[in-house]
């Protein structure tokens, strides 16, 4: 007897639920489910999918309306709607503005645990219509980046009645300043906010003093506050925030200056600390050995310092503490780096759980590389980045 002709898109869900989970694989049982005609063995996998997918992370559950509902707000989504957790509106098409004020009204919409409107060009109005659905009050997760959100249009989000309770929020690329800053640390609803992305905006050393005295955002675990012309003063506000749970940070691009960390580590709550960016941040060689001298430094997993003038001696200072701390992930792209200082860098037993390490765009030439030939090699070393930086192995 004959096996029906869908068992091998049978077979092909099984395999992809079985596999590792990401937004990829997700995005490919979707496809799978979109060839496949509806027959009782489709609708069999697509229970057998809700079963195995409860204990996926809901932001990988993520699909466009043209993925899962391609004649929305009209008609029904297709049956897979019911899989996804994250709606990507990205690349909705059409009359933006109309779809999103009547996707607001689709009772649909209630297993939905998270919204991303990112780069969407639409009406300020009609994106907060759909942020205030009542569909939609159980979203944990809200990115509306690079939506020209000023102040007051984050102020009528944040001062919204029906503003859910998120865990994550991103409005990062956008036009957000001080006023803008304070308005997020005033908001009550966000006191469970663990996750808060407000990268590349115009906040100021005022703006990130407010969200340091906030009492709501104390929950953090991951702040990005990259490319908000902060100073020294915002720099050290922040370091007397009560953030006792923060496991990422990051400050690139920011305007710091050498001898601003120091204030900084003296009085910052960094217990959990795991990962640090001062990418770009105009930090000098005495910076990091303040860092290095701080009890948080043995305990970061990824440490990036590129395009800060450390040079030599900050890079001495590294390797100096690197003993036994326990860094995967060092990146020193662009800082200035002599061939003189990579002996100390990879001499055998510092950074001894390195996976990864960044010297790209550094003028070590062909006296790095013979340095580089014959050092020991790091067991668990998988990257070693050198592009740019006149070595052989460029």
């Amino acid at each position: 007897m004959r096996p029906p002709a869908d068992t091998p898109s049978l077979v092909v869900a099984q395999s992809l639920l079985a596999g590792d989970h990401s937004a990829h694989v997700f995005s490919e049982l979707l496809a799978l489910f979109r060839r496949w005609r509806r027959s009782k063995r489709r609708d069999h996998a697509l229970d057998y999918a809700a079963a195995r997918l409860v204990v996926w992370d809901d932001a990988l559950r993520r699909a466009t309306l043209a993925e899962c509902w391609p004649r929305a707000p009209r008609g029904q989504p297709q049956p897979w709607f019911s899989l996804v957790r994250t709606l990507d509106l990205a690349w909705t098409k059409g009359d933006v503005d109309r779809t999103l004020r009547e996707l607001a009204g689709r009772p649909e919409l209630v297993t939905l645990t998270g919204l991303r409107c990112h780069s969407v060009r639409t009406q300020r109005e009609s994106l907060l219509a759909l942020v205030r659905s009542p569909h939609l009050s159980q979203i944990t997760r809200l990115n509306w980046g690079n939506g020209r959100i000023d102040d007051a249009a984050a102020r009528a989000l944040l001062e919204s009645p029906e503003l859910p309770t998120l865990r994550t929020l991103e409005l990062d690329n956008n036009e957000l300043t001080a006023t803008g800053g304070a308005a997020l640390a005033a908001c009550a609803r966000l006191d469970g906010l663990e996750t808060l992305n407000l990268r590349c905006n115009r906040l100021g050393d005022a703006g990130a003093q407010a969200l340091a005295r906030s009492p709501h955002l104390a929950r953090l675990t991951t702040l990005s506050l990259a490319d908000n012309q902060i100073g020294a003063a915002g720099l050290e506000a922040l370091g007397a925030a009560p953030w006792s749970g923060l496991r990422a940070l990051e400050l690139d691009m920011n305007k710091l200056s050498a001898g601003s960390l120091d204030a900084w580590l003296a009085r910052a709550s960094l217990e959990r600390l795991s990962r640090l960016r001062l990418r770009g941040c105009g930090l000098g060689p005495g910076d990091v050995d303040a860092l290095t001298r701080a009890p948080a430094f043995a305990r970061l997993l990824h440490l990036d310092l590129s395009y800060c003038p450390i040079g030599d001696r900050g890079a001495l200072a590294l390797a100096t503490g690197g003993h036994g701390v326990a860094l995967e992930e060092l990146r020193l792209s662009a800082c200035g780096l002599s061939p003189a200082v990579l002996d100390a860098l990879l001499e055998q037993g510092r950074f001894p759980r390195l996976r990864s390490l960044h010297l790209d765009h550094n003028p070590l030439g062909p006296a790095g590389a013979a340095i580089l030939d014959r050092a020991p090699r790091w067991a668990r070393l998988e990257e070693l980045r050198l592009e740019h930086s006149a070595t052989e192995r460029s």
